[in-house]
Order: C-alpha cells, then structure tokens, then sequence
C-alpha cells in the first residue's frame, strides 16, 4: 500500500530540512544597525519620523532580543536628522537599555549624549556579569561607524552619574578604562565628563 500525505502537510523529510535549514540568531552588533522604510512607524508628534527593529542575537552565550527605536526629526526640504537612538537588549532574567540623543548644529556638527540603564526583572536570577559595559561598547562603535556614514564630525560627551546602586568610585571603575581605551579625555581630575570628537575618515 502507498503511502501518501495531505497536500497541505510536508513529508517528515521536508519538516526536518526546515528545522536544520532555520538561520541561527547571530551575534549581537548595535554598531551594524541600519533602518530601513520597511521599519518606519507612525508617530504622534509631526515633524518626526520613526523607525522600530527587532533582532534575535546571541550575547553572552544567551539568545537575546534587540529593541532598537530611532526618532528622526524631518526638516521642510524632508532632510532627516537624528534625534534619538534607543537599543533595548532584553534577556528573559532582565535587560540593558541604552539610549542616545543626537543635536545638530547650524554648522553641522553633531553632538551626542546618553546613557545606560542594566536592570534585572528576575529576583533570584542576575544579568551576565560585565554585559552593561559591553553593551556599551557596542554603542561606542556605533557612534564611531555613524561618523563615518554621515561624513561628519560627531562630539560624543559622556558624564559620569552615579544611580542604579553605582557609587562614583564604582562608575569610574567600571567605564573610565573603556573611555581611555577609546580615546576619551577629561579636562582635569575634578572633572567627570570625558569627551571625543570622532571624525569621518
């Protein structure tokens, strides 16, 4: 006797192709982000325009869900700018947010600041260790790539704001040999905000 399937069923040999063929989230990269029409959104206030993408990544050995939102302020020609660049990277015990605020200058210079927020939504069970800072990074990198892109001289200020349990000391632990490790300066020792200019190349 022949066997045979329902046309709208595949062969159990057709199934398992699927499954091997599925892609596997990659690792995670904010610094690659691009938005594209295909992930604009309507928003209330005129004038901006936004963009919303949502990514499957692995990071820290764990699959993690990227939320990343872009606001664009839209000028009469229908020139964009950028006003705002939120990544959420969400694991199931927590997540890290970071966020971005650009100002644009008559000159066109750029300048950008920010900040990070690492929070557990899990009592028993904490986020992977070092993930804010890397995270971070990668945020780092995408200011440096979007120097690049736009061709323009972009000033990222970052100031040194003890919350979410972190001590002064604590912060500078933590993020100060990130910003020298990538060329950040300070003005003097009594100051916490460190500064670079990144210029396109």
């Amino acid at each position: 006797m022949t066997r045979s399937f329902d046309r709208g069923i595949a062969p159990p040999d057709a199934l398992n192709t699927d499954i091997e063929n599925k892609e596997a989230p990659k690792p995670l990269d904010i610094s690659a982000l691009v938005f594209s029409q295909d992930d604009e959104r309507p928003l209330r206030n005129e004038g901006e325009r936004g963009y919303v993408k949502e990514i499957a990544a692995m990071f820290h050995g764990q699959e993690v869900s990227l939320l990343a939102k872009k606001t664009n302020s839209v000028l009469a020609n229908g020139e964009e700018r950028e006003k705002n660049m939120l990544c959420k990277v969400m694991f199931p015990q927590g997540y890290v947010e970071l966020d971005f605020y650009f100002f644009h200058a008559p000159s066109g210079h750029i300048t950008v600041s920010g900040y990070i927020e690492k929070k557990s939504t899990d009592a028993g069970v904490s986020l992977p260790k070092h993930v804010g800072l890397d995270v971070y990074r990668q945020g780092l990198a995408y200011i440096e790539r979007f120097a690049r892109s736009k061709k323009t001289v972009v000033t990222h200020k970052v100031e040194a704001v003890p919350s979410y349990g972190l001590s002064i000391e604590k912060w500078l632990t933590i993020f100060e040999p990130l910003l020298v490790e990538y060329g950040y300066t300070r003005s003097d020792k009594q100051s916490f905000v460190w500064e670079k200019t990144y210029r396109p190349v």
